[in-house]
């Protein structure tokens, strides 16, 4: 019986296995296409054999589990790549529509802007024409139409990404809810059936977490106990255990118009919108940040760029009625959103600055009631340097804005956080103000008139205005007049000096202000007259030194720097071959015997004729430039005094003091040693080459030409007082003069009033100038050859209604660089806006095409481990089919055995 038993049990346990087996291949089958399946199989042990005499007789097979084949690295790949792959699709799908809309030639921007400057030239062709300026104010009207038209596709949009956002958190919520409930049904069965796993649950769970995957980015962690948590964003909780957190669409931001993403009460913990990455919901966020917001900037940035150049333009001419122009354009005003944490409702002003200097980005403007105010560009994180106080009167002023913070009390222990969008949706409040066509300021606000009786070729271009300071004319002091006269005009002022220079002689100081002017200024013919002696600078060298006359030449053709304009002339005049009882030599003491090296004997007339002495460190006057050592004193005597006789290798210097104190080198020494014999006279101080030039004198400090007036002749030598080298200075004389020492131009009547250099033997083929503050708006060109007398009136520009030059300006704006820091035109940067679309958009398809393939790979990787292959399962079926009938067979011999053993009992 027992073996009988023991062939019974072992075809039992066969049979039951084998049956399991083919039940699960089965339900393999069955499965082959459910999505989220894995497919299972039976693990089969022996059972624990049957102890008898002669040894251990097996009983057979049992199931030790029903187990899915699955792979969680695998499964891990999928739902990642197939995060990345929906979220690139989603911002695929969203780009191309913005792609389609700005590169349309019919929808787009462009032909819109185009038409609006053809219909600007025309009214320039013809000023008079009021169907030209109703076709201007028709085609701004369009121009306007069409940007409002762009926004409204933004805000639309905006309004899709919304509701999708919404829906999408809906099922969200749903499949956090249907995985926490999943949670707990594992619990539930593995409490049934310890140690077994609960495969279909699992799959349903695992499916459940796939789902979410496409729609947003999740990460995934097992607890134990069968539990997952499942976590997105930056590490937000959304199930955790058999709970979960509902998100929501909310308005918890600065701008409460706009969608944002947060847990739901009583888990909300504020915005975690720019946290979400992944799937749809990814797609969305990052199109509307990336895409929308910088399409939406950039277009607003345009239209107040426009708006604002254009008004600016329009302001500075004459409409056709003759009143000074105003706003073409209704410009946007930035968006400002206060924290709602804020210590006060009040507000802040915000207001375009410079256009030219706008950016796309959005801006924070914080107060943390301990430092100053910050500004930060949020697009690149960074901190924005303010100028300005903030004030209305001085605002603080940054990236092309301006803001007054005055209305707010911010103090010790305030807070103030406020939101600014420059450019943001501004394209949709751009129109045009006007409707009167008559308003258009076609022309300029002033003109310039020459009387019939002017006997030259001369005249004056005027420049455009650039503001409306001292305008009208009328109200300020009268018509500008300027009349030439050859004769009698002085030369332009400099500025206040840095570095002036000095003409020291016996008849006193005469000074030429060399500031703010470049070694370029100095043209033929322009003169420097020195105690009635008179230089004037020939480029040629073809000027005969005119030593009669007192006047000497210098050639520039080689001067390079001051330096070399310095020496240029000290050189020349001392190479002059002059006759009389007095000639010309280079007093610079350079050649001072060897003899005499290291010793300056000094001898007082007025004193004692005993010697004191200079010591120096070397040859004191070499051309290395070595002088006194700074500090050292005279060995004997209270020093020299003015009128004191210096004796040096037997020839005699009168000692005159230019600075103060005992000559000790100190910078604030200088010597004038003035030679009794030949009756010349040097200036030189300790430390320095005597021949040292303008350009070595350091700001502040006197370069000085010394020369002797009281002879019928002299020599001069340009020299340096101060020890300190200075670089970079580069100074020179300030305006033409022919060689008579005569300074052309014109005498300007009312306005600035003054005169203004014109030589039109040089300068006939045109000079420009800029009137004196408060009239300096006011510029012009002068060209031609006028006669003495000749005048030229500038004056209100009355009854002008043929006048184009302002019609001509605002024409010229669709070319010039006006946007992003003067680097684009309205064109360019309408244009660079659609190539940045159409570059992202092609990036967004390109990688999406690239992450679907590797999408496609990581499912064939799964399915080849976790998916149920028919032939595999077929060929199972046949194998367990094949076993489960030689387990019955086995029953039946069994069965067989026993109704003999009974027959044999029986009989």
């Amino acid at each position: 019986m027992a073996a009988t038993g023991n062939v019974l049990g072992t075809g039992v346990s066969a049979l039951l296995a084998m049956q399991r087996a083919l039940a699960t291949v089965g339900n393999n089958i069955a499965n082959v296409n459910t999505e989220g399946y894995n497919r299972q199989r039976v693990d089969l042990g022996s059972r624990l054999p049957q102890v008898a005499g002669d040894g251990f007789i097996g009983q057979g097979v049992q199931v030790t589990s029903v187990r899915r084949i699955f792979n969680s690295f695998l499964s891990e790949q999928v739902r990642t790549t197939s995060s990345t792959f929906n979220q690139l699709d989603n911002i695929y799908a969203f780009a191309s529509q913005i792609d389609n809309l700005l590169a349309d030639p019919q929808a787009g921007l462009a032909p819109a802007l185009q038409d609006f400057f053809n219909a600007v030239h025309d009214v320039a062709d013809d000023p008079t024409s009021a169907p030209a300026r109703q076709v201007m104010v028709s085609q701004g009207n369009a121009m306007a139409t069409r940007f409002q038209f762009i926004d409204a596709r933004f805000n639309n949009l905006y309004d899709g990404v919304e509701s999708d956002m919404r829906s999408t958190l809906t099922e969200v919520n749903s499949l956090a809810s249907s995985i926490a409930q999943a949670n707990q049904d594992i619990i539930i069965a593995q409490g049934r059936a310890p140690g077994q796993p609960p495969n279909g649950l699992l799959d349903t769970r695992d499916q459940f977490i796939s789902e979410l995957a496409k729609l947003v980015g999740a990460t995934t962690l097992d607890e134990g106990g069968g539990v997952t948590n499942v976590f997105i964003g930056n590490g937000q909780a959304l199930v955790v255990g058999t709970q979960f957190r509902e998100l929501e669409v909310s308005s918890a931001g600065f701008d409460l118009s706009r969608a944002e993403i947060s847990f739901k009460p009583p888990f909300s913990s504020g915005v975690i919108t720019d946290f979400i990455s992944g799937g749809r919901l990814g797609g969305m966020v990052e199109f509307r940040r990336e895409i929308l917001d910088q399409a939406s900037n950039t277009l607003g940035r345009l239209a107040i760029g426009m708006a604002t150049t254009f008004n600016a333009q329009q302001q500075l001419g004459l409409d056709f009625n003759g009143a000074q122009g105003g706003q073409f354009f209704n410009a946007p005003t930035p968006k400002v959103f206060p924290s709602r944490n804020n210590t006060s409702n009040t507000n802040i002003s915000v207001s375009v600055n410079d256009a030219s200097a706008l950016t796309t980005a959005d801006y924070r403007l914080t107060f943390d009631g301990t430092n100053a105010w910050t500004l930060t560009n949020l697009n690149l994180s960074q901190t924005v340097t303010l100028s300005g106080a903030g004030t209305n009167a001085n605002p603080f002023v940054g990236d092309g804005l301006r803001f007054s913070v005055e209305a707010l009390s911010a103090g010790a222990g305030d807070s103030y956080n406020f939101l600014i969008q420059p450019t943001r949706q501004a394209a949709g409040n751009l129109s045009v103000a006007i409707s009167d066509p008559a308003l258009v300021a076609a022309a300029a606000p002033l003109r310039v008139t020459a009387p019939s009786a002017n006997g030259g070729n001369g005249q004056i271009d005027l420049g455009p205005i650039t503001a409306l300071t001292s305008l009208p004319l009328s109200s300020n002091g009268g018509d500008i007049t300027l009349t030439f006269n050859a004769s009698t005009a002085a030369g332009t002022a400099a500025t206040a000096a840095s570095n002036a220079v000095s003409f020291v002689g016996t008849k006193g100081t005469q000074a030429i202000d060399f500031s703010g002017l470049t070694l370029a200024n100095i043209d033929d013919g322009d003169s420097l007259t020195i105690g009635g002696n008179q230089f004037i600078v020939d480029s040629t060298g073809a000027v005969a030194d005119n030593f009669t006359t007192r006047s000497f030449y210098v050639d520039t053709s080689a001067v390079a720097s001051l330096d070399d304009l310095a020496n240029a002339f000290a050189t020349k005049i001392n190479a002059i071959d002059a006759s009389g009882s007095n000639s010309f030599t280079q007093n610079s003491l350079d050649t001072v015997p060897a003899a005499a090296a290291g010793v300056i004997t000094i001898t007082s007339a007025y004193a004692t004729s005993t010697s004191t002495q200079i010591a120096v460190t070397g040859n004191a006057f070499d051309t290395g430039g070595v002088g006194e050592t700074a500090g050292a004193t005279l060995t004997a005597g209270t020093g020299p005094a003015a009128g004191d006789i210096i004796t040096l290798n037997n020839q005699d210097f009168v000692f005159n003091f230019l600075g103060s104190g005992v000559v000790t080198g100190g910078a604030q020494t200088q010597v004038t040693i003035a030679d009794t014999a030949a009756n010349t006279a040097a200036a030189f101080a300790a430390a320095v080459d005597p021949q040292a030039s303008i350009a070595a004198a350091a700001v502040g400090a006197t370069a000085t030409i010394t020369a002797d007036t009281t002879g019928s002749a002299g020599t001069v030598l340009v020299t340096d007082t101060n020890t300190v080298a200075d670089s970079g200075v580069s100074q020179v004389v300030t305006a033409g003069a022919d060689a008579n020492g005569v300074f052309p131009g014109f005498t300007i009547t009312n306005g600035p009033g003054g005169t203004i250099a014109y030589n039109p033997a040089t300068e006939s083929g045109g000079k420009s100038f800029t009137l004196a503050t408060p009239f300096g708006a006011i510029s012009f060109t002068i060209k031609g050859t006028p006669l003495a007398g000749d005048t030229f009136v500038i004056s209100d520009n009355t009854n002008g209604v043929g006048d184009n030059r302002n019609a001509l300006l605002l024409a010229n704006l669709q070319e010039q660089l006006t946007l992003a820091g003067g680097t684009v035109t309205y064109q360019e940067a309408y244009a660079q806006m659609i190539a940045d679309i159409g570059s992202q958009t092609r990036e967004a398809s390109v990688n999406r095409d690239a992450q679907e393939s590797l999408l496609d790979l990581a499912v064939e990787a799964r399915d080849s481990v976790s998916g149920v292959n028919l032939d595999e399962e077929a060929a199972n079926l046949l194998r367990f089919q094949q076993a489960y009938q030689a387990a019955a067979q086995l029953i039946a011999i069994s069965n067989q055995m026993f109704d003999e053993l009974i027959g044999v009992i029986r009989s």
